[in-house]
């Protein structure tokens, strides 16, 4: 498949492989590119031909199955907790490995810009000198002891990357907002599962918080469950793009480029009621001042702005920073009088919105909005412009009983 990949590679557009003249370097001259150079260049140039690479070499399952039947086979063959505990141990070091290749992107990425951030790049053997050096003109050697140099700390202990990446850059892993105590007990838990079965053993105890040493002791099973997971998930994502956003605001990037749809992550965290992640998410790219785009810095700023309401309620401090405001357009107008409980106001945005023939936003967009749906809940007037015939659905959302 790489073989496949590399001659795909060769179809990109004219000038993305150099001048015209130049001697080609076989696949095997070239230092093997990282994960997140392949892919960017999947996104640009090769998702069809990577496709395709994948249908042609995973086709054999299909007529030989019996690998995954009898996976299956033995997965069915526990209770339904047995099993989720047993894929809850599987996956929990896969987590954590892909947590530590985020970080080394990150650390590559720096390293890139600022070679010495970290000390001295590492010597260059012969031997890769001799394998790489014919390629000059893509920084192969480069590449490497940048490489050396990250997995050398990624191979250290956790305290360790924060203590580095701080000194260097300011950033500090406890203080971004997510449960750092709980990822490092992540990292410890995956030790105990890895080289002693599950079971907690004396590092353990001594490395991770005591919150979460409550009724254990050494021997004791750490279980590895669909609650466990769910959790630990929701705290590693919300430290990854907190993280990815002030990485972005230390190499002077607009952070919304870091966090693809990051406006989506917080709808999305804001619709399970999750206010205090949506919060930090928000704060932590408007604290930047690096949003280009003032369509996305105002929709940043609504969304903060509800979420500090459903934490902490409407003071007349926050009142005063939202009335304020001043909004652009008619949507953020929409937003200012929604977050204000303006009843008139929101009611006239609405059935201006709504009129207009140039608008292209529909009520049921308008009902996913979660600032939106609060109105609705609380104004009946704003429930019949975007739901006439569904007022029974809304009441049911509000209070949490499905409609039969």
């Amino acid at each position: 498949m790489k073989g496949e990949l590399a001659s795909a590679s060769k179809q990109l557009p004219d000038g993305a492989q150099g001048e015209e003249g130049e001697a080609e370097v076989s696949a095997e001259e070239l230092y093997p590119l990282t994960q997140e150079w392949h892919l960017a260049i999947a996104r640009f140039t090769i998702d069809d031909a990577f496709r395709k690479a994948v249908e042609k070499h995973l086709a054999v399952f299909e007529q030989n199955p019996l690998q995954i039947q009898y996976a299956l086979a033995l997965l069915r063959a526990g209770d339904s907790e047995s099993t989720e505990r047993y894929l809850g141990e599987a996956l929990l070091p896969k987590l954590i490995a892909s947590f530590e290749e985020y970080l080394a992107a990150l650390l590559r990425i720096g390293l890139a810009r600022y070679p010495k951030a970290l000390g001295e790049l590492p010597d260059v053997p012969y031997a890769v000198v001799e394998k790489y050096g014919k390629n000059v003109e893509t920084l192969d050697l480069h590449r490497w002891a940048i490489d050396k140099r990250v997995a050398s700390l990624v191979a250290g202990s956790p305290e360790e990357w924060r203590t580095r990446v701080k000194a260097w850059t300011k950033i500090d892993f406890a203080d971004l907002g997510a449960d750092w105590e709980a990822i490092l007990e992540a990292i410890q838990r995956r030790h105990a599962v890895i080289h002693n079965g599950g079971q907690v053993d004396p590092e353990y105890m001594g490395r991770v918080d005591k919150r979460f040493l409550s009724g254990l002791h050494i021997g004791s099973k750490l279980i590895c469950d669909r609650p466990y997971l769910d959790e630990l998930l929701a705290e590693i994502e919300l430290f990854s793009q907190i993280l990815a956003i002030r990485w972005a605001a230390f190499m002077k990037v607009d952070p919304m480029l870091a966090v693809p749809n990051l406006i989506g992550h917080v709808v999305r965290l804001e619709t399970r009621k999750r206010w205090r992640r949506g919060e930090l998410l928000c704060r932590a790219a408007l604290e930047t001042r690096l949003v280009q785009d003032p369509w996305q810095d105002e929709l940043l700023r609504i969304n903060w702005w509800f979420c500090r309401q459903e934490i902490g309620g409407e003071g007349v401090a926050l009142r005063n920073e939202i009335a304020e405001w001043t909004p652009t357009d008619d949507h953020s107008m929409l937003g200012k009088a929604a977050l204000l409980r303006e009843r008139e106001s929101l009611v006239s945005q609405l059935a201006s919105m709504l009129n207009s023939p140039q608008q292209v936003i529909t009520r049921r967009t308008l009902r996913e909005m979660p600032l939106i749906g609060r109105a609705m809940d609380e104004f009946v007037e704003v429930r019949r412009l975007l739901a006439p015939n569904l007022p029974s659905q809304r009441n049911a959302r509000k209070t949490g009983r499905r409609k039969k």
